[in-house]
C-alpha cells in the first residue's frame, strides 16, 4: 500500500490536456471591414459595411450570415449580444445618434439610454439625468430606478454581475472611481491606494480594475472581493492594464519591468502573479479568459498579428494560416471568434474547441470507492471511502474524514490553492 501526500505550494495543475480545435471557418460572408465582433454561445455579432459602404449590424448563429439593422439607419457600430439580444448605435434619418436592439423579430429603438447591460430580468443602461450628468439606471420589473444614487458622476463603463452593478464614475474631487450598487445604494469600491481607477470589471463578489499606484504612478491591477482594495499585481511589471476575470482568474496585459515595451500577458489565480505568454511574441494584448482558458492577440517573429491561447500548458498558436492581421479575439463556450485582415479585408474567423474544463467549487465523496482524477476549486471531502486503484485528488482544501488505500493502490493529494 501506497499513500502520497503531494503538498505543493504554487503552479501545479495535475494533467494538462492540449487545446484541440477544428479546422477554421469564416463566419462572415458579404460585408467587409468587420470590426468589434461579440459571441455568446453560437451568435457571433459584428458590424461591417454592406454593398453601399453602410456601415451595417451582422449575425451568425451558424446558418449563415444575416443582416441585423433594417437599413432605416446608417453609421451602425458596436454589436453587443445580451443573451440572443443585440443592442448597437445607430443614426436615424435626421443624423441623430440612437441605441437599438434586434432580438429577431426586428430592428427596434431602445428610447433609454445607451451602454445596453441585462442580467436575469433585469436591465441596465447609461442615460443623462436631467443635469445633463450621466447615470446609471435600472429596471427589474419594478420601474425604472437610478443606480448611481449618490455622489459619483460621469458615469460609464458599467458591468453587472447577478444583481450587482459596477461602474466607474467621478468623485465629489473629479477623481476617477470604481462604484458599485448591489441593491443598497451606491458604494464606493477603490477604497486604498489607487488613483485613477477605471475600466472595472467583476465577477460574483469580485471586482477588478487598473488603477495608478501611489508610489510611482504605475498602473497596476486591483480587486476587491468586499474587504477592501487588494494590489493583484505584484509590482514586478508595469503599466498593467486591461483586466479581465472569471470567478477566482484573473488576466491582465503589462510591460515587464526589465523587457521595456515588451508587452506580455499575466495571470493571477490567488498565489501571485504568473506569466502567461511565453516570451517569444511582442505586443501581446488583449486577454480574454474563461475558466482555465486564456486567448489574446500578439505579433509572432515576423511581425504578424496572431491569436494565440494557452489553457496551463503553455501557449500555442490558434490563428493558423488565416490572415495577415488577427485580432480582437472573444469567446463562448467551446468557440473562439477574432477579427483577421488580408489583401481582401476583414474578415470574422471562428473555430470549435475541445478545452480545458474548470473544476468543480466542491467534491463530497461519501461511502464510495474513489477511482481517477477529480479537480476541486475549493474543498474536497473524503468520508468512508475506499481507494482500491489509483486516484487523484487536487483542491486547496481536502478534508479526510474516514479513507482505506488497498495494497498496491496509490492515492495523490495536491493542496493547491492555484487549481
Amino acid at each position: 500500500m501506497r499513500l502520497l501526500l503531494l503538498l505543493f505550494l504554487f503552479g501545479i495543475y495535475g494533467l494538462q490536456l492540449s487545446s484541440q480545435c477544428s479546422s477554421i471557418s469564416m463566419v462572415s460572408e458579404t460585408s467587409t471591414f468587420h470590426l468589434f465582433n461579440s459571441i455568446n454561445d453560437n451568435l457571433v455579432a459584428w458590424y461591417g459595411k454592406d454593398a453601399s459602404g453602410i456601415l451595417q449590424i451582422y449575425k451568425n448563429d451558424g446558418s449563415g450570415q444575416v443582416l441585423v439593422s433594417d437599413g432605416t439607419t446608417t453609421n451602425n457600430i458596436g454589436a453587443y449580444i445580451q443573451g440572443n439580444t443585440i443592442f448597437w448605435t445607430g443614426r436615424d434619418a435626421s443624423g441623430v445618434e440612437h441605441t437599438y436592439q434586434n432580438d429577431g423579430t426586428g430592428q427596434v429603438l431602445f428610447s433609454k439610454g445607451d451602454n445596453v447591460r441585462i442580467s436575469g430580468s433585469m436591465t441596465v443602461w447609461r442615460s443623462q439625468d436631467n443635469s445633463g450628468v450621466y447615470q446609471i439606471y435600472k429596471n427589474d420589473g419594478n420601474g425604472d430606478e437610478l443606480v448611481s444614487d449618490g455622489s459619483s458622476t460621469a458615469a460609464a463603463f458599467m458591468q453587472v454581475s447577478g444583481n450587482t452593478i459596477v461602474w466607474q464614475g467621478r468623485d465629489a474631487m473629479g477623481a476617477s472611481q470604481i462604484y458599485k450598487n448591489a441593491g443598497n445604494g451606491e458604494e464606493l469600491v477603490s477604497v486604498g491606494t489607487s488613483t485613477g481607477a477605471s475600466f472595472p470589471q467583476i465577477d460574483g463578489s469580485t471586482i477588478v480594475w487598473q488603477g495608478r499606484d501611489d508610489g510611482t504612478g504605475t498602473f497596476q491591477i486591483y480587486k476587491n472581493i468586499g474587504n477592501g482594495e487588494e494590489l493583484v499585481s505584484d509590482g514586478n511589471s508595469i503599466n498593467n492594464t486591461a483586466p479581465k476575470i472569471d470567478g477566482n482568474n484573473i488576466v491582465w496585459q503589462a510591460t515587464p519591468s526589465n523587457f521595456i515595451g515588451i508587452s506580455q500577458i499575466y495571470k493571477n489565480e490567488g498565489c501571485g502573479q504568473e506569466l502567461v505568454s511565453d516570451g517569444n511574441t511582442i505586443l501581446n494584448q488583449s486577454p480574454i479568459i474563461q475558466g482555465e482558458t486564456i486567448i489574446w492577440s500578439a505579433n509572432d517573429a515576423s511581425a504578424t498579428s496572431q491569436i494565440y491561447i494557452n489553457e496551463g500548458d503553455g501557449q500555442e498558436l490558434l490563428s493558423i494560416g488565416t490572415s495577415t492581421t488577427n485580432f480582437s479575439p472573444a469567446i463562448s463556450g467551446n468557440t473562439i471568434i477574432w477579427t483577421g485582415e488580408d489583401a481582401t479585408g476583414r474578415h470574422i474567423y471562428k473555430t470549435e474547441c475541445t478545452l480545458k474544463a474548470p473544476p468543480d467549487p466542491s467534491i463530497n465523496f461519501n461511502n464510495e470507492v474513489v477511482t481517477g482524477e477529480h479537480r476541486a476549486s475549493n474543498l474536497i471531502t473524503l468520508t468512508n471511502v475506499v481507494v482500491s486503484t489509483t486516484a487523484t485528488l487536487y483542491s486547496p482544501n481536502i478534508v479526510v474524514n474516514s479513507i482505506t488505500v488497498n495494497n498496491a493502490a496509490e492515492l495523490l493529494i495536491s493542496a493547491n490553492d492555484c487549481l
